[in-house]
């Protein structure tokens, strides 16, 4: 596997500053997507308690065909929210090809690393990615190194 091909995995830059590579998406007033810091290092933060609602971020990425990508990224419950999960989601476009799995937090006190594998067929160019909160699960946790 090469090089990182996801923008501002660490989330350093502000989600509302217009520089970010990360979409925000979803809603509900209760709801928040947000970065903030701890101890030093910046990391998304979902918080979202509404079940009817999905929220997440999205960022575009280049692909090629042919080859074989490993998407990853660190999450952490946040206190109380232990076995929260979310979702983090490769489509793969203009197919719209969705390869998708489920991240359950099962600490608050410290990162656990998923990982999702997929490869690009022939006539792909650009994939999405997404992590988001599903409407049937409540997701609040910290997102950090995809």
């Amino acid at each position: 596997m090469g090089a990182n091909i996801v923008q501002d995995g660490a989330f350093d830059v502000p989600l509302k500053s217009g520089k970010s590579p990360w979409l925000p998406y979803g809603g509900g007033r209760e709801n928040s997507i947000r970065i903030v810091r701890e101890n030093g290092n910046s990391m998304l933060e979902l918080v979202d308690v509404l079940k009817d609602k999905a929220i997440g971020v999205r960022q575009n990425i280049p692909v090629k065909p042919g080859q074989g990508y490993r998407g990853s990224l660190l999450v952490k419950a946040l206190p109380d929210h232990v076995g929260d999960s979310i979702s983090f989601q490769v489509r793969l476009l203009p197919a719209g090809i969705i390869r998708q799995i489920a991240v359950k937090a099962d600490s608050a006190d410290t990162f656990e690393k998923y990982e999702l594998f997929f490869s690009v067929p022939a006539g792909i160019n650009k994939a999405c990615i997404y992590i988001y909160s599903n409407h049937k699960a409540l997701g609040r946790m910290l997102v950090d190194q995809v």
